[in-house]
Order: C-alpha cells, then sequence, then structure tokens
C-alpha cells in the first residue's frame, strides 16, 4: 500500500513508551499497526465487554430471583415442620385422651 501521507507531530514520553512496545520493526510500522488494533480491534473487544456486561446483569438478575425462591422454599418447609410438629404434639394428646378414657 503506498503510503503517501508525510507528517511530523510531537508525542510524550508516555505515547513513546506506548508506540515502542507495539509490534512493528520500525516506529512508522508500529503507528501504523497501533492505529488499525485501536480501529479494527478495540470496538470489537468493548463491543463483547458490553455483552459480556449485558450478560452479567441477566445471571445477576436471575440469581436474585432464584434466590429468593429459595428463602420462600425455606420458609415453606419451615412451615411444614411446624405443622408437623403440631398434628404430632395433637396426636399424643388424642393418645393420652384416650388412654384416661379407658
Amino acid at each position: 500500500m503506498a503510503k503517501n501521507n508525510i507528517r511530523s507531530f510531537r508525542y510524550s514520553d508516555e505515547v513513546r513508551t506506548i508506540l515502542e512496545g507495539f509490534k512493528g520493526n520500525s516506529m512508522n510500522e508500529k503507528f501504523e499497526n497501533l492505529v488499525h488494533y485501536c480501529f479494527n480491534v478495540v470496538p470489537k473487544v468493548e463491543k463483547d465487554l458490553e455483552d459480556l456486561k449485558k450478560e452479567i446483569s441477566e445471571k445477576h438478575d436471575k440469581l436474585r430471583t432464584v434466590s429468593r425462591q429459595a428463602r420462600e422454599i425455606d420458609m415453606l418447609i419451615g412451615n411444614l415442620e411446624d405443622i408437623k410438629l403440631k398434628i404430632k404434639n395433637a396426636g399424643d394428646c388424642a393418645d393420652i385422651i384416650a388412654e384416661k378414657l379407658m
């Protein structure tokens, strides 16, 4: 690809460090690779991140629903155990009354 655009610009030491760390054989190639990466890859990564955030939010909502249902089931089990105990006590009382009547 022809490189017809000649520009010179100044940049900070931080940007120099970033450019030097990027893949490429020369500063021009590193700069082009960085620009292509930012233009082509970063938007896809950002979209993937947003999709993951949405999925996490949906899973969190589902977890809240399941947790609420689990608490309701625990309460129901507790109520059933109370009823079972009351029935047992009523049966014991019935047995005592039956023995006294005999």
